[in-house]
C-alpha cells in the first residue's frame, strides 16, 4: 500500500528544498499551488504535477530545473510508481546535464549490494572530498558543492546514505561499508590518506561512526547531525514532523511504530565521542524541530576537536543559506590549492556570521596515541 504523505507538510519541506536548490520561486509557487493531494496518479497530486513541470522543462531544454522539479516530485521518498519513475527520471537527466557541465565527472555502480556515486577531480595527488546527504536527499541536488569542492584541487565524490535514492546498503549506523568501498575504489586515483566528509543531518551521524575505524577521514562538516539526544527519549519533546519518521520507517524497512525501538542503541557515546579522531565542524540551529540542541552540545563537550555554528532557525538552517554555504566553503578552503585564502574566507564567514546573529566555539584537544 502506497503511504499518502500530509499536504500540508511536503509543501512545507518544497519550500525550504526548493530555496536550497535555487529554484525559481514563482515556478514553485505555480506547482504547489496546483496541488491538493497526495494521491498516486491523481492530476493534482504532489508527485503528478511536479513531473508534468519537469517534463516541460525537459522539452524547453532547461536540465537543471528539470533535475530540481524531479527531485521534489519524488520526495521524501520513491514509495509510490510516479515518485519511483521521477527518481529514475531524476538521475536520467542529471547524467545528460553532468557530462555538459562538467565532462571529467564519472558515474560509478557498486555492486551487491548496489549503490551509485558521481566522481570528478580524480588525480593521484588530490586530497578526498565524499558528499552526502540525510534521509530524504539524493545525490543529484549536490551538483553545487561537486563544482566547488572540484575548483579547490579535490577529488569529489557525491553518493547517499544507505536506503536513500538508488543507494541499496541496508541502513545500519555502525557499518561503514560506504566509505570503505568509495576509498578503496578511489586507491591510484585519489590521495586516500586524506579524506574530508561533508555529510548533512543523519549523513553527519553516519561519518562520525565511520571515522571511529576510519583514520583516513580528517574531517566531517555536518549541518544539523543526530548524534545522542535523538536516539533517545530527547527527541520525544520536539514536535518531529510525520514525514521524517515516515522516511526512516522507508529506509529501515519496517513499521513506523518500530522506528524508535530499531534507533534506540544509535547513539554516539560521550566515550565514543572523546575517541574521535576527526575534526568535527557542526551547525546547530536552536529551534530545530528534529534533532535536540543536547546534540550539538555533545559534540561542544565530548569531540577533541571541534567548531561549532549555532543559528537561529529549524532544522538544516534554510533560512542561512549563504551563511552555511560560506562556512563550508572556508573548511574546504584549508588544505587546498588555495589555502593562502583561508584568512580571507575565515573573516568573511566571521562576518556574515555576526551579521546573522551565529554564535560560535570550538575546542582543539590532541588525542594522545594510546
Amino acid at each position: 500500500m502506497n503511504r499518502q504523505h500530509d499536504v500540508a507538510e511536503l509543501k512545507a519541506f518544497a519550500r525550504l528544498h526548493g530555496r536550497a536548490q535555487n529554484l525559481d520561486e514563482r515556478l514553485l509557487d505555480f506547482a504547489l499551488y496546483n496541488i491538493d493531494n497526495d494521491r498516486c496518479g491523481d492530476k493534482q497530486s504532489w508527485a503528478k504535477v511536479l513531473v508534468t513541470l519537469a517534463e516541460r522543462a525537459v522539452i524547453d531544454g532547461d536540465l537543471p530545473t528539470a533535475v530540481q522539479l524531479f527531485n521534489l516530485a519524488r520526495f521524501p521518498y520513491a514509495g509510490d510508481p510516479v515518485r519511483l519513475q521521477a527518481l529514475k527520471r531524476c538521475q536520467h537527466i542529471y547524467r545528460e546535464w553532468l557530462t555538459q557541465d562538467v565532462p571529467d565527472a564519472e558515474y560509478w555502480r557498486f555492486s551487491s549490494p548496489g549503490f551509485g556515486c558521481y566522481a570528478t577531480g580524480l588525480d593521484s595527488n588530490k586530497p578526498v572530498v565524499i558528499v552526502l546527504g540525510g534521509i530524504v536527499s539524493i545525490k543529484e541536488q549536490w551538483h553545487r558543492l561537486l563544482r566547488m569542492a572540484k575548483k579547490l584541487g579535490y577529488c569529489v565524490v557525491v553518493t547517499e546514505l544507505p536506503g536513500v535514492g538508488e543507494n541499496g546498503l541496508p541502513y545500519d549506523a555502525s557499518d561503514s561499508q560506504l566509505f570503505r568501498r568509495i576509498v578503496r575504489r578511489l586507491n591510484g586515483r585519489a590521495n586516500t590518506d586524506c579524506v574530508k566528509v561533508i555529510g548533512f543531518s543523519f549523513g553527519g551521524h553516519l561519518a562520525m561512526n565511520a571515522a571511529l575505524t576510519m583514520p583516513a577521514i580528517k574531517s566531517i562538516t555536518t549541518v544539523g547531525a543526530p548524534v545522542s539526544g535523538f536516539f533517545s527519549q530527547a527527541a520525544d519533546t520536539l514536535p518531529v514532523p510525520d514525514i521524517t519518521y515516515d522516511t526512516l520507517a522507508h529506509i529501515l524497512g519496517c513499521e513506523r511504530d518500530e522506528v524508535k525501538p530499531r534507533l534506540s542503541g544509535w547513539g554516539l557515546t560521550p566515550a565514543a565521542l572523546g575517541q574521535l579522531p576527526a575534526k568535527v565542524n557542526y551547525l546547530a540551529s536552536s529551534r530545530d524541530e528534529i534533532i535536540p540542541l543536547s546534540d550539538m552540545e555533545a559534540i561542544r563537550a565530548n569531540v577533541p576537536r571541534n567548531q561549532i555554528l549555532k543559528v537561529d532557525d529549524i532544522h538544516g538552517a534554510p533560512n542561512h543559506l549563504p551563511l552555511t554555504a560560506a562556512w563550508i566553503a572556508s573548511d574546504l578552503v584549508k588544505g587546498s590549492k588555495l589555502s593562502w585564502l583561508s584568512g580571507l574566507t575565515d573573516t568573511l564567514v566571521r562576518r556574515k556570521g555576526r551579521k546573522a546573529g551565529a554564535e560560535w566555539a570550538h575546542r582543539n584537544t590532541v588525542i594522545q596515541a594510546g
